[in-house]
């Protein structure tokens, strides 16, 4: 007589290993999608980032510039050097400002604003005040603020300091 084999597992249970099984590797495919976009976005808002502090650092180095030059003008002809402030930086046009922090993301974009009115005010106390060293203040000031700009974006995404920083941060403070 031939004996009864068991089987060892019924439809109910392959239909549950099979649904079971599809569910995993959804959620797998999800996890590893989803960590591969932020890894992604990170290292974009890293670069951005990057780009944008070299920027700010550049126009620290302009304002950097005005402020010897006039400090030395000044001592020989006795007279303001600046009518004009350095162009605002230039900030790559292609950066995802979604994967930056928000509240440096604003300090970036609200510099131009900044900037604008600076040149406005400083060209107004030189027609209409005839204070010519207006255009130094502001130019110190928008500078040590790029210069904060910059620190911050490099503190935030871990990158190390611009190497002139404490150099241009202390000219532009305005002693030498």
């Amino acid at each position: 007589m031939p004996v009864a084999v068991e089987a060892v597992w019924t439809s109910k249970e392959i239909i549950l290993a099979i649904i079971a099984t599809g569910l995993i590797s959804a959620l797998a495919g999800w996890v590893a999608d989803f960590v591969k976009e932020r890894w992604s976005e990170k290292r974009s808002a890293r670069y951005a980032a990057m780009r944008c502090a070299i920027a700010f650092e550049s126009y620290a180095a302009d304002c950097w510039n005005n402020a010897n030059m006039s400090e030395g003008h000044f001592h020989m002809a006795e007279e303001a050097y600046s009518e004009s402030l350095p162009p605002a930086p230039v900030i790559p046009e292609d950066i995802d400002w979604r994967s930056v922090d928000p509240i440096l993301a604003d300090a970036v974009l609200s510099f131009m604003t900044s900037s604008k009115i600076a040149e406005s005010e400083a060209a107004y106390a030189r027609v209409y005040e005839g204070n010519p060293f207006d255009f130094d203040d502001a130019t110190r000031m928008l500078g040590r603020r790029a210069l904060e700009i910059s620190s911050k974006l490099r503190s935030r995404y871990g990158m190390r300091p611009s190497a002139e920083y404490e150099k241009m941060h202390k000219r532009l403070k305005g002693s030498g």
